[in-house]
């Protein structure tokens, strides 16, 4: 139902900004578990009602799997995709190993500690997708029909009769495999 929901904001205002959102949100909500008052036996014990629903908007920013591998797939050729799912996958190496660093940290200060570390580090994340918000718009507006190009490129910041870069077109465009991009100046 998350992914769904993330889909169809993302047709409205941008994948990479509803990445942003949906990622800042969870990270709220995981920087306020770790700051509700808590007993040795954690923030759950003193008020399951709260932690509850908190925990599931913390877990907002995993419904953006979707929409972070069709990012991927766009920018990056054909032949090479394979390649590059490789490197993403150890994104998920990445979730064990701070899954273990995180033990250490609950067993030396506790959960609380715990979840405001991995609050900030989402929040951090969720903070750099501005940086390709422009590139990943003018993309996508390569990609929209022209009567909904227009409404979403105004929505987007994207002035018409501005030329976005020509690399997008090299980026989206099929490639051969005896082809190679060249880019014009």
């Amino acid at each position: 139902a998350g992914s769904f929901a993330a889909r169809r904001q993302a047709k409205t205002y941008g994948r990479a900004r509803v990445i942003m959102c949906f990622g800042l949100s969870g990270a709220a909500a995981m920087i306020t578990l770790g700051a509700l008052p808590s007993d040795r036996h954690g923030v759950w014990a003193m008020n399951w009602r709260l932690c509850v629903p908190l925990y599931f908007i913390s877990c907002a920013q995993h419904c953006c799997r979707p929409l972070k591998k069709s990012i991927l797939m766009d920018f990056s050729r054909r032949q090479e995709r394979g390649g590059w799912n490789a490197v993403d996958s150890i994104t998920r190496f990445g979730w064990s190993g701070s899954a273990v660093v995180g033990g250490f940290i609950i067993d030396a200060y506790g959960y609380s500690l715990a979840f405001l570390v991995t609050g900030a580090m989402l929040a951090t994340a969720a903070l750099l997708w501005p940086l390709a918000c422009r590139h990943i718009d003018a993309a996508d507006a390569m990609k929209r029909p022209r009567a909904i190009s227009d409404r979403q490129n105004e929505r987007a910041g994207i002035q018409r009769g501005v030329v976005q870069p020509d690399y997008h077109k090299a980026l989206l465009a099929p490639v051969s495999t005896d082809a190679q991009l060249r880019f014009e100046d």
